[in-house]
């Protein structure tokens, strides 16, 4: 199989350019043209001419910060099976950022078909899936028949990525919405976990320990009352 710049160079993600350079000038050395002077090559003259072109270019991508970005993207996607056509994925990007805009004014049937077209470009990013739950959740009117389609999304994207912070917190609402606050409280409270100053998810929580509150000392009233102790 081809190997990738980084194996072409020994070398991983986290390499120093310094040492990118050395490793350019040992693989040269080795590979250019000059290093077979004296000699009549024939036909292999283009294929070495080729082999220190893909070096060239390895150490230019992998030196550049921009281009090193590029590429760790282009191959993570290539391992996926995903496209690496660069148009491609920045009109993903521009779809969620057209959503996140019209999740905004509440255009929640916009914000879902962009999303969905979306994630046909970008199927591996999960924080798309969790803005389309909420699309769906809000299209619906916030129904439970939209709470039901909404859930698994969420509950999928953060077994995907345990660190969603966001997706918790619309599990959370969701769940509070359906009548379930110990449900919506635990959502909420692992919302925090990752992302502390989640007003949503603290305010949750609140109302949550306030209703339970009223609800005790509601009781202890009523059994004082009885015992005709009020």
């Amino acid at each position: 199989t081809r190997k990738d710049y980084f194996d072409l160079f020994s070398a991983t993600r986290d390499t120093e350019p310094a040492a990118l350079k050395t490793r350019f000038h040992q693989l040269a050395k080795e590979w250019h043209a000059d290093a077979f002077s004296g000699l009549d090559l024939g036909e292999a003259k283009a294929k070495l001419d080729a082999i220190f072109g893909t070096i060239n270019e390895a150490f230019q991508t992998l030196s550049d910060p921009k281009k090193r970005e590029e590429y760790i993207v282009r191959i993570d996607r290539q391992k996926k099976g995903l496209s690496t056509d660069v148009a491609t994925i920045l009109k993903g990007e521009q779809l969620v950022d057209d959503a996140l805009a019209m999740m905004r004014r509440r255009d929640w049937a916009g914000a879902r078909a962009n999303l969905e077209e979306a994630i046909r470009a970008n199927p591996e990013d999960p924080l798309f899936n969790v803005n389309l739950a909420w699309a769906i959740y809000n299209e619906g009117k916030s129904s439970e028949e939209s709470a039901k389609r909404a859930i698994p999304i969420l509950m999928q994207a953060t077994r995907r990525q345990e660190n969603l912070s966001i997706a918790y917190q619309y599990l959370g609402q969701i769940h509070f919405a359906l009548g379930k606050a110990d449900e919506a409280k635990k959502w909420w409270s692992r919302c925090l976990e990752w992302d502390p100053k989640n007003i949503e998810a603290a305010r949750g929580i609140r109302i949550v320990s306030q209703r339970g509150t009223k609800k005790k000392s509601g009781i202890v009233a009523f059994i004082d009352k009885l015992l005709g102790k009020a």
